[in-house]
């Protein structure tokens, strides 16, 4: 199963990404281009990032 997640960069957000990666879910990242990635930096080579933002309307 593929999963759009958002808010990975965050403590929370980041413990999420690792138990979808753990039980195999192919993860989509929505990030801003200025997000700190150090709390995922890990888990990078096993990700899709897309950058974005939610407020962007185009």
């Amino acid at each position: 199963m593929k999963v759009l997640l958002t808010g990975a960069t965050g403590f929370v957000g980041s413990h999420i990404l690792d138990c979808l990666l753990r039980n195999n879910f192919q993860t989509v990242v929505l990030l801003r281009k200025t997000s700190n990635t150090n709390y995922i930096n890990h888990q990078l080579a096993r990700i899709e990032i897309c950058y974005a933002q939610l407020s962007d309307v185009d």
